[in-house]
């Protein structure tokens, strides 16, 4: 049975801005953190060889893990697929873009995920304060500007996390058909 179409992904389409890997992972952390992010560079910003220890040599180890980042932790996030934040009561979804007819069929079904197919990440996500970021994790925290990262505003705390690695099924698409969707999700949850 294919999954509605949410009214909930409908209002929220429109305004939702995806972070794009150049075919590595993607990274979220605290905006506080950028600058002890390196990337694929040294401290004076010279390009290293990928697996020369870098950062993102270190993000590229993991699937979906927490890495440390000066005195803060952040959320690798494999794969080069574009990931959003969606804001929800309790935290955040990051929405990753596997397959769908449109970015509203696409918010359904992460909004549809039942929580059994969730599988917890061991440790916690710290934020500060402010704005979490998701950007590639290739590039220099220091060097990003708005364009190159999306953010959401989330309360300071530790946050429990928790992916949908893969969910596919058909959801109902603003055309009133039936699209086949895949979605992975990440669910931030404040503790």
């Amino acid at each position: 049975m294919a999954v509605p179409l949410d009214p909930e992904a409908v209002r929220l389409a429109p305004g939702l801005r995806f972070a794009t890997g150049d075919g590595g992972p993607l990274i979220a952390m605290s905006e506080s953190a950028l600058p002890d992010w390196l990337g694929a560079h040294d401290a004076a910003g010279n390009v290293l060889d990928f697996d020369a220890g870098s950062d993102y040599a270190r993000a590229c180890d993991e699937t979906f893990a927490l890495i440390d980042v000066g005195s803060t932790r952040a959320l690798t996030i494999d794969s080069s697929d574009s990931g959003a934040f969606l804001a929800r009561p309790d935290g955040a979804l990051i929405i990753r873009w596997v397959g769908a007819h449109d970015t509203e069929t696409l918010i359904s079904a992460a909004l549809a995920i039942p929580a059994d197919r969730y599988q917890d990440i061991e440790g916690e996500l710290p934020h500060d304060r402010g704005r979490l970021v998701m950007f590639d994790a290739l590039e220099r925290g220091s060097a990003l500007d708005a364009e190159s990262m999306v953010s959401i505003e989330l309360p300071a705390g530790c946050y429990a996390v928790r992916v949908c690695a893969y969910w596919e099924g058909p959801v109902i698409g603003v055309d009133g058909l039936p699209h086949d969707t895949m979605v992975q999700t990440i669910e931030l949850r404040r503790r």
